[in-house]
């Protein structure tokens, strides 16, 4: 009796549950939120129609995604994300492409006012590593508020590849038939062959342990119509997938226009 009043007073002076002479057990905690990753999946627009998806977010919040429309256009946006807990709200800008034309923007791809960009608000929530839930409200350039866009994506394993500028040099070919250079320090260089828009800018790390690249482009020499991009600078991200024979490069950016247009360039590059 004695031996069992002293383990009962020990279990509770410990606040410890168990049998006599077990131990305190501590959680340790696991590793924090992180909206960082390659999210592929699907998304529900405004008129149930079901399409296909992908987002880049960094480490520190940047994003840029690409979701095709019913119209065989897609829009892009790009911003940045903060989350708190397992919720992110965020903000940024989007445009309206297609596959083909120019710097890869269709002219006849635009909302039903005609504007072609605007401004998005997103929020949601991730599971880290597993899935990210999202709303979409767009509104666009011209005032209309567009009908919320709503899914679910699931992280790609391969944001957890190691990013280095050796795994990007090379020669790499746009889907406007112009060739991306870059070199071992991360310039780049490409000339459109049909506008004539030399571009020069610079590929460098965010986080090496990542596959996720921060890029800058700044145009020149653009003729006739594509002008106005002369001296102006886009920013945006950049993944590799290397799973791919040959490789692809994913990248998307955007720059602001004299007027204040907003706009929003993705390409696909092979090669490598």
């Amino acid at each position: 009796m004695k031996r069992a009043k002293y383990c009962l007073a020990w279990v509770l002076a410990s606040l410890a549950l168990g049998a006599c002479g077990a131990g305190v057990v501590e959680k340790t905690a696991g590793p924090p939120p992180s909206l960082g990753g390659i999210w592929k999946g699907e998304l529900v627009d405004p008129s149930g129609v079901t399409l296909p998806a992908f987002m880049l977010i960094t480490e520190d919040g940047r994003f840029f995604s690409v979701a095709e429309t019913s119209d065989n256009c897609s829009e892009v946006a790009q911003g940045a994300l903060a989350l708190k807990g397992n919720a992110y709200k965020g903000s940024g800008s989007f445009g309206v492409i297609g596959a083909t034309g120019a710097l890869g923007v269709q002219l006849d791809c635009a909302f039903a006012d005609g504007s072609v960009w605007g401004t998005a608000s997103l929020s949601g929530s991730v599971t880290t590593g597993i899935d990210l839930s999202f709303t979409a409200a767009d509104t666009t350039s011209l005032g209309t508020e567009l009908q919320s866009t709503t899914g679910t994506l699931f992280f790609d394993a391969a944001y957890n590849e190691a990013s280095s500028l050796s795994k990007v040099a090379g020669n790499w070919l746009l889907t406007t038939g112009a060739v991306l250079s870059i070199d071992a320090n991360g310039s780049l260089f490409s000339q459109d062959i049909v506008n004539g828009c030399v571009v020069n800018g610079k590929v460098s790390l965010i986080n090496a342990s990542y596959n996720a690249y921060a890029v800058s482009a700044t145009y020149s020499s653009c003729q006739a119509g594509t002008s106005a991009l002369n001296d102006l600078t886009a920013t945006g991200l950049m993944t590799l997938d290397d799973t791919q024979i040959p490789n692809v490069l994913y990248v998307g950016y955007s720059m602001t226009l004299p007027g204040g247009e907003m706009l929003t360039i993705v390409s696909n590059s092979t090669g490598g």
